[in-house]
């Protein structure tokens, strides 16, 4: 069997392809194709690719991915495998992508001579596996890639650290500061090991007893400079850190908060949290470990002239060391490089995945289901800790081979020092500095390794960073843009400037007020991707001032998506969405903002009072207004009954009130502001129909428009328009009255709730 898999060698030899690692499980169709890209020359950011490959909160499928190659001048032909037949194809077909598991998608890069498979898995990096585990996974289908005329190589591979040494700019000042302060303290190392020798050689060994006090005394000098130094050396890298991690971590949430709602979709919340540490995590290793490592080594190439001016032969053995011990650790930490960066990812998934098991935990334990939650969480945190395990035991016994050469090194030196005394190659005065200083020469050096190891380790975090911002912005939030003008007077200019999309692109000062609540939607489709079918397909509709509209349909019709839509969550893939007749953009962010209220399916909470939870902890919003926001939402008298009132204190998720109580909270939070445009995605659902009838005439009392989703029909009845959803597909609209006679979905809801 092993002769006939070596006779195929040359039919599957291996076509190792780059490292593309999946962000999130969805999305290893993308990284797959983007390794087969990669692997012919071109680079495109991950990001571009899941966009064109249709990647949503479902992944995408080989149609999507074969549409998207095509498009880029690859041609993808479909083929249905078996693994004995991966052994010896009729054609070359490596590398190829293949369905694994029925779940996911990896590369195929060959087969080696002992009949094991060479895997490109975007989850776990590079392995590999035998012809029986292969077959269990491998699901029989496999994409083919094939270059056409087309297609055009192209980008360059991503530099993230070099994207992020960029901050460093803004700090040429304090390093060249620092700089200066590490030629100082270089100058005073060298003068202390002269000051040694000399002690040793002339007022010990020659008895020239008057150089003693000057020589004390200058020890003294040098130990006095280098304390100043050092201090003012830490003054000045706790400076450059702390300003780093300020404007690093700005930027990242900044960032989060700027991306598109689909973003949130398909990223754990534990994950999208822990990114917003990495301004700490990332600023650590380019202060601590890339600029001070770097004026260390500096310094270092100052004192190696010195060096070779005591002894040629004990500077060329260090620097033979040196440049050993660099190598060794080049290779080991290239050995755990793509580890490292799938140890990232998996860790940020448990992480995402433990704080959603906590906050849902009351869900686990009232449905039984700790047992499989669990199992769940352990089959993530199993390759965390193997793949741990694994980079653990590889850099143990580096460690141990470096502090064997270091030993040797160390003593080797002794010796070699001792034989050129022996000869009169080098005195005593020489061999005390050579001791004294050698360190500051080689430890800097030889930290050009650990140098590169901690880069590494930090590339895989600069990965998830990455994949932030390559995340388009979302174009309705602006108004994180003007952060940096911010100062202590307020805005720099009162007047801000957009540039309308519209035929003359006219650029125009947005409006600061909205005349009227009337909402429009012309033509309206949002689908994801090019590929997909539209998820809202054409809906028209036309709301006047203080109209009241419920969106109607049966499950999964797209009613939470055409809300979202309709708040500016999504962006329309085309058509229009007008509010007061104008486009969201010609409104300035505050304005657009405070005219409209949402009320998600999704009700919860903050750690904090009532008060802050309706304020949302703006500490300008008089009682007065809170107080009417909660009577309007019929939740006042409930406040008031408990013991502290608005300053009761709510847990995470808003622990302390029920599920119905929460969603009037959630109404009087939409309302604080009383916007003109109000919008309800089942935000009554958990409230008695007494209850919900009071709250949605008191809303209706305010002269706002509104717009409600709702299964049960009672706001329906009580609204001006309904619009019925099929589908995504606008079915029907008009009033109740009308709609309740057509004998259509509306009627047929209708029939079912009265039953």
């Amino acid at each position: 069997m092993i002769r006939l898999f070596k006779s195929q060698t040359r039919l599957t030899k291996r076509q190792k392809v780059p490292t593309v690692l999946q962000f999130e499980a969805v999305e290893c169709g993308a990284a797959s194709l983007s390794m087969i890209l990669r692997f012919w020359g071109l680079y495109l950011p991950l990001g571009e690719i899941r966009k064109g490959c249709g990647v949503n909160r479902d992944g995408s499928n080989l149609k999507d991915i074969s549409n998207y190659a095509k498009s880029l001048g690859v041609a993808m032909k479909g083929k249905r495998m078996t693994a004995k037949k991966l052994i010896s194809p009729s054609d070359e077909i490596y590398p190829c992508i293949a369905f694994w598991n029925f779940c996911h998608f990896v590369v195929i890069e060959g087969v080696s001579a002992d009949g094991r498979f060479y895997i490109a898995d975007p989850a776990m990096g590079h392995y590999k596996v035998g012809v029986d585990e292969l077959s269990k996974s491998f699901s029989g289908i496999i994409l083919v890639p094939q270059k056409t005329d087309k297609f055009q190589p192209g980008g360059a591979p991503e530099n993230e650290l070099g994207g992020l040494v960029g901050y460093l700019k803004d700090f040429k000042f304090s390093i060249g500061v620092a700089f200066l302060l590490t030629i100082v303290s270089t100058v005073a190392v060298i003068t202390t090991a002269g000051l040694k020798g000399g002690f040793v050689n002339d007022f010990l060994i020659n008895a020239r007893y008057g150089l003693g006090i000057p020589i004390v005394w200058l020890t003294f000098a040098m130990l006095l400079l280098t304390l100043f130094t050092t201090l003012t050396y830490q003054l000045v890298y706790r400076r450059i850190l702390l300003k780093m991690m300020r404007r690093l971590s700005a930027s990242i949430a900044k960032k989060i908060f700027c991306n598109e709602y689909n973003f949130y979709l398909t990223r754990l919340r534990g994950d999208i949290a822990a990114r917003l540490m990495l301004g700490t995590y990332i600023s650590q290793v380019l202060v601590t470990d890339l600029v001070t490592s770097l004026l260390s080594v500096a310094g270092a190439l100052l004192i190696l002239p010195f060096l070779f001016v005591m002894s040629w032969q004990l500077a060329l053995a260090s620097l033979i060391y040196v440049v050993f011990a660099i190598t060794m650790m080049t290779y080991f930490v290239s050995t755990l490089r793509e580890i490292n960066r799938s140890l990232d990812y998996d860790q940020a998934k448990v992480d995402g995945s433990s704080i959603s098991l906590i906050s849902e935990r009351e869900t686990i334990i009232a449905t039984s289901q700790e047992h499989s939650i669990i199992s769940d969480w352990l089959n993530k945190y199993t390759p965390v800790q193997s793949k741990s395990q694994t980079a653990s035991i590889r850099m143990n016994f580096f460690k141990f081979l470096f502090s064997l050469n270091k030993s040797i090194y160390r003593y080797g030196t002794i010796v070699l020092s001792g034989y050129l005394v022996i000869e009169g190659d080098l005195n005593l005065a020489g061999f005390m500095a050579f001791q004294a200083i050698r360190g500051y020469v080689v430890d800097p050096l030889t930290s050009l390794a650990d140098l590169s190891n901690s880069l590494q380790t930090a590339e895989a975090s600069l990965g998830r960073l990455t994949d932030l911002f390559s995340v388009q912005d979302d174009p309705k939030v602006r108004s994180l843009s003007e952060v940096n003008s911010i100062n202590r007077k307020g805005y720099s200019s009162e007047l801000k400037q957009v540039n309308v999309n519209d035929s003359d692109s006219v650029t125009r000062p947005l409006l600061t007020k909205v005349e009227g609540c009337s909402l429009e939607a012309n033509n309206l489709i949002l689908q994801f991707g090019e590929l997909k079918k539209p998820l809202i397909n054409n809906i028209n509709f036309k709301l006047g001032d203080g109209d009241m509209m419920t969106i109607v349909g049966p499950s999964g019709s797209g009613k939470s998506t055409l809300i979202k839509l309709l708040t500016g969550l999504y962006d329309p893939t085309s058509g229009l969405i007008k509010y007061s007749g104008e486009d969201w953009l010609n409104f300035d962010d505050i304005t657009i903002r405070s005219h409209i209220g949402y009320v998600s399916q999704e009700v919860g909470g903050f750690r904090g009072t009532i008060q802050e939870n309706i304020t949302i902890f703006d500490n300008q919003i008089p009682m007065e207004d809170v107080r009417h926001a909660c009577q309007l939402a019929e939740i006042d008298d409930i406040i008031l009954n408990l013991e502290h009132g608005y300053y009761t204190d709510l847990g995470d998720g808003g622990g302390g009130l029920s599920g119905g109580q929460l969603q009037r909270l959630e109404i009087a939070r939409a309302i604080i502001k009383k916007p003109k445009l109000l919008f309800l995605d089942e935000a009554t659902s958990s409230l008695d129909i007494p209850t919900e009838r009071k709250v949605l005439e008191n809303l209706r009392a305010t002269g706002a428009t509104l717009v409600c989703v709702a299964h049960r029909l009672l706001s329906a009845e009580i609204s001006d328009y309904v619009l019925v959803l099929d589908q995504g597909e606008l079915s029907e609209f008009g009033s109740p009255g009308e709609l309740s006679s057509t004998g259509g979905i509306y009627s047929a809801l209708l029939s079912q709730e009265e039953r």
